[in-house]
């Protein structure tokens, strides 16, 4: 074989090999919006997996059973009662005061709690801040002037049951010569019998925010803030 024809083959390999390179076919990888979204479906298929095995294995909440405290007249269980309340002193803190002495009848009804009423009576003149000075000044004509007011009430004028152990009470509150509509939610913790005391038993939870110049009572405001957050936690009870 001649030089020209050995050269010729040659180069025809090299074509041949060349072309068969660039014929391989190029992997394909899918494009980055793809991955996203099939990562994306799969973690909400797995969080859905997740929460329908959690609401199988955990029952939602019984609520509280009312008719396990029969119906009848209810006062307050004194030594488990508190009504407090507490503001903002000049953005450095925010005092918690009591009344440490106060009446209640609450007339339960246990098969229609929305008929249910409360009336509280708080001897204001029993303001507990701890301080005997400050005491006196709560006392005084500046605040709750208890020398002509020596009393506040609260009456109810509904009861709104909004959930298994929750409710929205509503009532007029008398402060001094005032009379305001007041609306409070209210957590109705537990309803039974308390065999130690031979009584049936409520407890409950209370929470509100007043104005205290609705009430007359607007010294040094604002800077003592005028919204006041009331918090009630009190167990009424009922003689077997």
């Amino acid at each position: 074989m001649s030089l020209l024809t050995r050269t010729t083959c040659s180069f025809f390999a090299i074509g041949l090999l060349l072309a068969a390179c660039g014929n391989e076919p190029e992997a394909t990888e899918p494009a980055a919006d793809e991955t996203v979204v099939e990562t994306e479906e799969a973690t909400t298929e797995t969080l859905e997996t997740v929460a329908d095995a959690d609401a199988e294995a955990t029952p939602a909440p019984a609520g509280v059973d009312y008719t396990a405290a029969e119906s009848g007249t209810y006062t307050e269980d004194d030594g488990h009662a508190y009504i407090v309340f507490s503001y903002d002193h000049l953005g450095f803190s925010k005092p918690i005061v009591r009344w440490g002495d106060w009446d209640a009848n609450l007339n339960w009804d246990a098969d229609n709690p929305e008929n249910s009423t409360l009336d509280v009576t708080i001897d204001a003149t029993s303001v507990d801040t701890g301080v005997a000075d400050f005491n006196d000044h709560l006392n005084s004509a500046d605040f709750f002037n208890t020398a002509e007011y020596p009393q506040i009430t609260f009456t109810t004028t509904a009861l709104e049951v909004t959930g298994a152990d929750s409710g929205i009470l509503t009532g007029d509150l008398t402060i001094k010569d005032t009379t305001q509509p007041v609306t409070m939610d209210v957590t109705i913790n537990k309803a039974g019998f308390e065999e130690r005391g031979n009584v049936y038993k409520l407890g409950f939870s209370g929470r509100t925010t007043l104005l205290r110049s609705d009430f007359g009572l607007d010294a040094y405001v604002p800077n003592v803030s005028d919204e006041v957050d009331v918090v009630v936690e009190a167990e009424f009870e009922k003689p077997a």
